[in-house]
């Protein structure tokens, strides 16, 4: 049997669809307003999983630009047919509304890291798309349906049509299947011993989600409800895996079964429970009882942590690769790098055992306010890195302590979470407006806000060891916000980056982001500043003013600049932040070389679904952006970033 632990794929990776094919399994994920769009994660033995690529140009025209957070593509269904991949998916271009204007699109590839067809759309009644094969050439869409009328019922039941396999238009009428008093969506269909089972996420996806289950002997129906839940935590508080539902299930090349879902991990907060990192992808293992339905293996209705399956390949198997089958890696991956399962307890790595049950959610509240120096750093963030077992090789030299000189990085390992932003170079001469920034776009784990990433914008080849960012709209903007980042996948983070830029009005800056969406996030930013003790009178034109770093703190009340210091005019200055406890610890490196602490303690968990009064959906990220409001001529230059979890 092998060991897998929950999550086995860790940070912001929501509402998984997965398939086997082959001794492979594969699943996609939500992407939100992010790109790359719909990332792929592939497994031989379901606890380690490696980044397979992602649907190219599932978005037509490439942009998601004023789309609202949390809008784009939601609940992607991956599927096999015997010869070649599909992907059913909505993109959902109003939240909060009774509307919800989602287009429904369909893609295929023969490999699910290669090149995907152009996305065809298709009639949908609302979002949460899942496509059937029935085995016998006949192709099948479940949807959830939308009523957006005064007095409706937003989820209004599961509804299933019937698809012409060639031109994707409807086949006869339109059945309903379900409806039901609680919420239900996310809807997937398998078929086992004579039976349709209609599989589906319950009461919305937070601390009172699960997954239920209906079954009917036609595939329109009727369909029985099972009298509980196959899986939920919604009666247990203390669960270390909170909000498991939207459920698949997989079966095994042993015929044993398993289900895919979702979980989130949460900090407990005076403000209740808060789950910064996300939804993230676990899986539990399943059984049939003697009536027919599924079960979860080890009894009773709650996610495990730990969960034994069946080991899938033993020294020697031959493999679909092997065998010239499907399987293909992207080319931004490595094709077997393990990079989202959690290590053996006590393994050196310094990444912690996930809690086991009954365990309290998560560590002490956030204190903001405490942030007493720099911890020891912590490991890579092996879940993002196309091959993290090198990461903690880097020979990247940890930040340094508070009152003590930073160290220059050392050049890290080809393949390593730390080449993303290689180490300095000599210094040069400052950025110019308008540069040609001609190619090498940024690669996975690095996720851009609404659009892949653009030489318009963003450049890796016009110098050597950095990252040029044009600044464009500010953070709040749902439009052209220069941002890369990468996903956070501990409670316990740390990151940093050199920065070299010479702002010259306050409508420029750039720096480090701690990002969630464009109502949350905290950034240190290198911007200008009127003179000190002169009030901000707007007049840098005048040749006055002054370079600072500027500490600001954005949530649903609004945008606070917590803390500012002069950094006069150096060419460059190292920032870093440190996540711990649920608070955020900002600090640099000063003209003395060494580092300083900025600003109070930031509440970290405020960067999560559960804050706030609207509808939120995704992940805590870290990363870099660049800001000019005036004419996007500003340009930062960025180099040696780390994000290291655990």
């Amino acid at each position: 049997m092998t060991l897998l632990r929950n999550p086995v794929i860790r940070g912001f990776a929501p509402d998984p669809s997965m398939v086997r094919v082959g001794d492979w399994f594969y699943a996609a994920t939500s992407s939100f307003e992010w790109f790359p769009t719909i990332p792929l994660h592939r497994s031989r033995d379901l606890a380690h999983w490696s980044y397979a690529g992602h649907v190219e140009g599932a978005v037509p025209g490439g942009s998601l630009a004023g789309v609202p957070d949390s809008g784009g593509i939601w609940a992607p269904s991956l599927s096999w047919d015997g010869e070649r991949f599909w992907v059913v998916y909505a993109i959902v271009r109003s939240v909060g509304t009774p509307y919800f204007d989602a287009d429904t699109y369909v893609s295929t590839a023969t490999e699910a890291g290669g090149a995907w067809s152009a996305p065809r759309r298709i009639a949908g009644h609302g979002f949460d798309p899942a496509l059937f094969h029935d085995g016998e050439g006949r192709l099948w869409l479940l949807n959830l349906q939308n009523d957006h009328r005064s007095g409706g019922r937003r989820f209004a039941g599961i509804v299933l049509t019937e698809l012409d396999r060639e031109t994707l238009t409807p086949v006869g009428g339109t059945h309903l299947l379900l409806q039901h008093e609680r919420l239900v969506e996310g809807p997937k269909l398998v078929r086992k011993d004579g039976w349709y089972y209609l599989v589906l996420a319950e009461g919305g996806t937070g601390f009172e989600h699960g997954v239920l289950v209906a079954r009917s002997r036609e595939i329109t129906g009727p369909y029985e409800l099972d009298d509980r839940p196959l899986l939920t935590s919604r009666d247990d508080p203390s669960l270390p895996l909170q909000k498991a539902g939207h459920g698949e299930l997989v079966q095994l090349p042993d015929n044993g079964w398993v289900l895919s879902h979702l979980a989130a991990r949460p900090l407990n907060t005076p403000a209740g429970p808060r789950c910064p990192l996300g939804r993230e992808t676990a899986i539990q293992a399943v059984t049939w009882d003697a009536d027919g339905w599924p079960r979860l293996r080890h009894g009773g209705t709650h996610p495990e942590v730990e969960v034994e399956v069946p080991t899938l390949r033993e020294a020697g198997t031959e493999t679909q690769t092997q065998k010239g089958g499907p399987p293909h890696i992207h080319p931004d991956a490595e094709a077997d790098a393990p990079t989202t399962a959690a290590p053996e307890p006590g393994a050196e790595s310094g990444t912690p055992t996930p809690p086991q049950p009954g365990a309290e959610p998560g560590p002490t509240p956030p204190r903001p306010g405490r942030c007493t120096g720099t911890p020891a750093p912590p490991q890579p963030c092996t879940p993002d890195a196309p091959e993290a077992g090198r990461a903690t090789e880097s020979g990247t030299p940890a930040p340094a302590e508070t009152g003590t000189k930073a160290s220059t990085p050392a050049p890290p390992l080809p393949g390593t979470e730390a080449d993303a932003l290689p180490p300095p170079q000599p210094a040069a001469a400052p950025p110019q407006p308008r540069p040609t920034l001609p190619h090498t776009p940024l690669t996975w784990p690095w996720s851009t806000l609404r659009a892949a990433p653009d030489p318009s914008w963003v450049d890796t080849g016009v110098r050597a060891g950095w990252i040029r960012l044009r600044g464009r709209h500010g953070p709040e903007s749902w439009w052209a916000h220069s941002l890369v980042a990468r996903r956070i996948t501990e409670h316990r983070a740390e990151a940093e980056v050199t920065v070299e830029a010479r702002p010259s009005t306050f409508t420029q800056a750039a720096g480090l982001v701690l990002w969630y969406n464009t109502e949350s996030y905290l950034a240190l930013d290198l911007t200008w500043a009127e003179p000190e003790g002169e009030g901000q009178c707007g007049q840098q034109w005048r040749g006055g003013g002054r370079t600072v770093l500027s500490l600001v703190e954005r949530d649903e009340g609004g945008t606070r600049q917590v803390a500012v210091v002069d950094v006069g005019t150096e060419s460059a200055f190292t920032l870093g932040v440190t996540v711990e406890e649920g608070v955020a610890c900002f600090r640099f490196v000063g003209a003395d070389g060494r580092w300083t602490p900025i600003g109070p303690g930031l509440d970290f968990t405020r960067l999560s679904d559960d804050y706030g009064s609207r509808l939120r959906f995704t992940g805590a990220m870290a990363g870099i952006h660049a800001v000019d409001l005036v004419d996007a001529a500003f340009t930062a230059d960025f180099t040696g970033f780390r994000l290291r979890c655990g």
